[in-house]
């Protein structure tokens, strides 16, 4: 089995990032183990990338950038300057991604999250093929900055558009560069055999966000843990496995990522206690 670096995204913790929260738990993060911090650029502007940069070397951790979709943010059935300013946005994502050395952003590159309408057979093969024409500008200029597009399908009550790998494959098609971003939260509810839609991505699988279950510690959980990491193993992926959760600190974040009730003793024990298992599955 490979040993994947292991990476943990800072909505564990906070959001939106800061460049003050960001060298406080890079510290953190190398000080605990981790070999790459996940970085999510909610609204540019809210760290610095040079900054980041920087902050990480001085750690020694590497970087993963997400990409963030909130009302507004639309690549699919949506005006043309609400397409413009997202695909300016996706393109500002990269730029950050390529400057802290993360080899891809990963997310639902294609509506809001929350977004959700009915699609017949037909109209949903024509939004696919709406996505792909909006989105090859944005994966044109992450090409030519070494950066891959990790499109990152989500449950059923987060989107109705992409909620299972096949869609997703489906969907981007053969555009170059860019990939599918595997969240086995997601995976666990609308997958019905998880390493078979794993395996179906070989080749294509581009990032990796794990959590138990519940959006909680990776390890504490009923997944099987051993049966997934082969599976990843299988498609030729070789990147970090990144444990993403979400603080309910921030209201915003919390009701959209419908975290209600305390996921662990503390958040903290997400990170340390889901590395710890994780080092443990990968011997």
């Amino acid at each position: 089995m490979t040993r994947h670096a292991i990476g943990v995204n800072t909505w564990v913790w906070t959001s939106p990032l800061t460049d003050a929260t960001l060298a406080a738990l890079a510290a953190r993060a190398a000080g605990w183990g981790f070999d790459v911090l996940e970085l999510p650029v909610e609204t540019p502007g809210d760290w610095d990338p040079g900054r980041a940069a920087r902050v990480l070397a001085d750690h020694g951790l590497g970087a993963t950038v997400c990409l963030v979709m909130p009302p507004g943010r639309e690549l699919v059935a949506a005006d043309a300057a609400t397409v413009r300013s997202t695909q300016d946005y996706l393109r500002t994502v990269v730029d950050a991604a390529q400057t802290v050395g993360s080899a891809v952003i990963a997310g639902p590159a294609y509506a809001s999250v929350g977004r959700t309408w009915r699609l017949s057979p037909a109209e949903r093969a024509a939004a696919y093929a709406q996505l792909r024409e909006n989105l090859a500008p944005v994966v044109a200029h992450a090409s030519a900055a070494g950066v891959t597009v990790a499109v990152e399908p989500l449950n059923r009550y987060e989107t109705s558009l992409l909620n299972t790998v096949g869609q997703t494959l489906e969907a981007i098609g053969d555009l170059p560069h860019c990939g599918v971003a595997l969240d086995l939260y997601h995976q666990n509810i609308e997958e019905t055999d998880i390493p078979a839609a794993i395996r179906a991505a070989a080749g294509r699988v581009a990032h990796v966000q794990v959590c138990g279950n519940d959006r909680g510690t990776p390890g504490a959980d009923h997944l099987d843990w051993p049966a997934i990491l082969a599976a990843v193993d299988e498609t030729g992926y070789t990147g970090p496995l990144c444990i993403e959760s979400f603080t309910a600190a921030n209201a915003t974040i919390a009701t959209a990522a419908s975290i209600w009730r305390p996921l662990a003793e503390t958040q903290d024990a997400i990170a340390v206690d889901g590395l710890k298992f994780l080092r443990t599955v990968m011997p």
